[in-house]
């Protein structure tokens, strides 16, 4: 993997082209639980496929949830093995809300090793660097779990994130590293740094900067008013506050974002 050293360069540096982008804290509550959200990000992949016909290719990445966790009874393999189970359930719900795999074409990618599992369809990739090249997959979903683990296997797919086109799915930890900066996932002591071993400072690392230099701080319900006012800086502002069924989008126009 690539080092870490130039992750703190400068945000024009890291900036993915314009897109449609939503993100969310929770799939299952900010786009299956609200129709007005579901139906923004159906059209927004409906015209991105230019054809209300044509079949939809996801790219769906649970690398987040695959980060071990080091305080865990489990085993290391058994870890694993219960994550990808989950991410397939997740990857099933995100087909069948795209039309299930009649309409929608989709593999799982982990960033880790490039695997692509769990292919629906046909033409699918069979290589890592073609779910997100290549095969020009409509829509990314970038799901939740460990925002450092996500992060740290981000790192030799920056090109691809910056090049692709597809609208931008980013679901808790994904929402994050959508942002500006990564740290806000730092506040509530959620999600172990210690995982990526050779990052002690976080407060340099950029995200992807898809929100107009916003970072993102997903979960934000009002218990954590007072940890928001006291952790906030100004590298974070604006901050973009998610509650579980909040949705913030932002269209390929490159306008301001907006609540909905």
């Amino acid at each position: 993997m690539r080092s870490f050293a130039l992750i703190a360069a400068s945000a024009a540096a890291l900036q993915a082209q314009p897109r449609d982008c939503f993100l969310l804290s929770s799939f299952s509550d900010g786009v299956l639980a609200r129709p007005e959200v579901g139906a923004l990000l159906r059209d927004a992949v409906q015209l991105k496929t230019g054809s209300v016909d044509a079949r939809i290719r996801l790219t769906y990445i649970p690398t987040a949830m695959y980060a071990l966790r080091r305080e865990s009874q489990r085993t290391p393999g058994v870890q694993r093995q219960r994550a990808r189970r989950d991410g397939k359930q997740k990857r099933d719900r995100a087909v069948a809300f795209f039309g299930g795999p009649a309409r929608c074409d989709a593999v799982t990618l982990d960033l880790w090793d490039a695997s692509v599992k769990h292919a629906v369809g046909v033409a699918v990739p069979t290589k890592g660097a073609d779910a997100l090249g290549a095969w020009d997959p409509h829509v990314v979903l970038v799901d939740g779990g460990n925002t450092f683990w996500l992060r740290r296997c981000m790192e030799d797919w920056l090109d691809a994130f910056r090049g692709s086109s597809a609208v931008y799915v980013g679901v808790s930890a994904g929402a994050i590293c959508a942002g500006k900066h990564v740290d806000t996932a730092l506040w509530k002591g959620w999600d172990d740094p210690g995982i990526v071993e050779d990052i002690d400072d976080w407060s340099g690392v950029l995200g992807l900067d898809l929100a107009g230099g916003a970072s993102v701080f997903p979960h934000a319900s009002a218990e954590y008013d007072g940890l928001v006012a006291e952790k906030t800086a100004a590298r974070h502002e604006p901050l973009l506050k998610l509650d579980e069924g909040a949705a913030y989008v932002v269209g390929s126009d490159g306008g301001p974002g907006r609540f909905v």
